[in-house]
């Protein structure tokens, strides 16, 4: 049972690796972090939220590459493996790919499901009570707030709102 559950973690961890070289990125941009979001006690040598938001808004403020790879559970346990690759393209436009896939959960009624979108925009945003990703006033990029007290906001092209974290 646990050798099962180690082989299906690894082979998602492979697909995931093989998508993230075949979805564009440079050979040469090997600077990555893993994260671990959940209710319970993140394993050893997981990074948390705070760390994941920290890496994506440095790289995104500095145009520099990488990958963060990031799994999430919410309460009812339901697993989300995502991906965020930091990149620009031929025309040096900094994107940020982001690639959601969420588990199913039957017994809730709950389908498996996979979300890929590209932001043209990050902002750091400051999310006050009752917090709305619409209305949140956006933080200055050069003030040195810690990753604790803002959230980031994605927008594509057209500066549609399409994600946050």
């Amino acid at each position: 049972m646990i050798a099962a559950s180690i082989r299906s973690a690894l082979i998602v961890f492979v697909l995931l690796l093989t998508e993230a070289s075949l979805d564009g990125q440079s050979p040469e941009c090997k600077d990555t972090l893993h994260a671990e979001l959940s209710f319970s006690p993140k394993r050893p040598g997981s990074a948390s939220g705070d760390d994941a938001r920290d890496f994506l808004w440095r790289h995104w403020y500095g145009k520099k590459c990488g990958t963060l790879f990031l799994v999430a559970f919410s309460r009812e346990g339901q697993r989300t493996d995502s991906v965020y690759t930091l990149e620009s393209d031929s025309k040096d436009v900094m994107l940020l790919k982001v690639t959601l896939r969420r588990s199913a959960i039957p017994l809730l009624h709950m389908s498996a499901e996979t979300i890929s979108y590209v932001a043209y925009v990050v902002e750091r945003v400051k999310p006050e009570i009752p917090y709305d990703v619409q209305t949140a006033k956006t933080v200055r990029a050069d003030d040195p707030l810690p990753p604790s007290e803002y959230q980031l906001r994605f927008r594509d092209e057209q500066g549609k709102i399409i994600g946050e974290f």
